[in-house]
């Protein structure tokens, strides 16, 4: 598993590149050239970010289901920082509601709750019309989380192939169709489970079913 792993390392890699990259590119334009007091502080956050990336994804193989997180996962306070990254990415936005932990964190690694949960969020975005949500439910034994937008969502027939890498729906969009198949990875890793439903407003839910270690 460790080398199949290493084998993806690189791919995953260039996608988590993806959305800093895109906000960087998206900021270089002639405009660059205008006095802008807060151009400096975005570049120093972007590329901090992508330096956070190569250091995750090149120590990928250590990731072990069940070892004790050395930092532990937050949502309610991780999330709301992946949206604001992802607004400029996109330029758009979006509402956005977490629920189901009342405060709680999660034992499991953050760097990789991170990855996971933000690829799920930047395909959201994507293709959401107006909203995303998601949603934790817990045990003793298990979390659940449902990441769900209110777009037009993925045909039942086409859900098992958007989860293999390299594929995409729609050759329009922009990327590469690693988003869903990292996240399935690293829930894999975690001896979880990654599935593609139908959500209540009708778009898409991944339902992310993650053991907790005991």
């Amino acid at each position: 598993q460790q080398l199949q792993r290493s084998r993806h390392a690189m791919g995953d890699l260039g996608h988590a590149l993806k959305t800093p990259l895109a906000v960087l590119k998206n900021r270089c334009n002639p405009d660059l050239r205008l006095n802008d007091p807060d151009l400096h502080q975005l570049m120093h956050d972007q590329v901090s970010q992508m330096e956070g990336q190569v250091r995750r994804a090149l120590s990928r193989a250590r990731v072990a289901a069940g070892a004790t997180a050395a930092n532990r996962f937050s949502p309610e306070e991780d999330l709301p920082l992946v949206i604001m990254t992802l607004e400029r990415a996109h330029g758009r936005q979006l509402a956005f509601e977490i629920r189901g932990l009342n405060g709680a964190t999660l034992p499991f690694e953050r760097e990789d709750m991170l990855e996971l949960f933000g690829n799920l969020l930047d395909n959201a975005f994507k293709w959401a019309d107006s909203r995303i949500a998601v949603r934790f439910e817990l045990d003793e034994v298990m979390c659940v989380a449902v990441v769900e937008d209110d777009g037009p969502g993925i045909p039942p027939a086409r859900r098992d192939t958007v989860l293999q890498r390299g594929e995409r729906l729609d050759e329009r969009q922009q990327g590469y169709g690693l988003g869903l198949a990292i996240a399935h990875d690293l829930a894999v890793a975690y001896q979880g489970t990654l599935a593609l439903q139908d959500s209540d407003p009708g778009g898409l839910a991944v339902k992310v079913c993650l053991p907790l270690p005991r």
